[in-house]
């Protein structure tokens, strides 16, 4: 309710000044406000699969915390190599395409959560582990490419600073409503139930 509030209040006072900190014509432009709201989908999505997996990892595969760190490589190992990978394909396409590729492979591993139960082995949570941050990883630069395109580069700092921003919040939203799931319906039935969600 504070955070509310809070955002409420703060874009009445930005809306009243000469000098905003956040200047709200940014959100009039359609690309601007669709790649915030790309940014706020993604770490939403992101954080709380994470956050859900390294529980599911711990309480129904019994995985050490070290055991889940290292069930975890391949993730990030693919989303870094999707990250450099991106860089060539928004200079050769442009950024939307390579955007719109990116959200569709994540949502097809974000698909597979259902398939998991409290038996799934490793081998069979690898391809989930391997096609969303591929997915991901292609999305979040073209996303930033997008946003940044349409922004002066005189104001691409401010810009930078509100996608970040939403980012982060939503990470956090994200790890709540995974929290949320856990306590309410359990480590399985939460992780099917975020998984329909996303």
């Amino acid at each position: 309710v504070t955070a509310i509030l809070g955002a409420c209040a703060f874009v009445l006072v930005e809306s009243r000044t000469n000098e905003p900190m956040v200047p709200l014509g940014f959100f009039r432009q359609t690309t601007f406000s669709a790649a915030v709201g790309v940014g706020f989908a993604i770490n939403a999505t992101l954080y709380g699969t994470l956050f859900m997996l390294a529980l599911y990892l711990q309480h129904a595969r019994h995985y050490t915390p070290l055991g889940v760190g290292l069930a975890f490589l391949p993730f990030a190992c693919v989303l870094g190599v999707a990250n450099v990978a991106a860089g060539s394909l928004i200079g050769k396409r442009g950024p939307r395409a390579p955007m719109l590729a990116g959200l569709s492979l994540a949502l097809l591993g974000f698909a597979l959560l259902f398939v998991y139960d409290a038996h799934t082995s490793y081998l069979a949570m690898l391809p989930a582990l391997v096609v969303i941050p591929g997915g991901i990883g292609v999305a979040v630069p073209a996303m930033t490419a997008a946003l940044m395109g349409v922004i002066p580069r005189e104001r691409s700092g401010i810009a930078s600073g509100v996608l970040n921003s939403v980012r982060q919040a939503a990470g956090a939203l994200g790890i709540a409503v995974a929290a949320a799931l856990i306590v309410r319906l359990g480590t399985m039935a939460g992780m099917h139930l975020l998984a329909e969600l996303w």
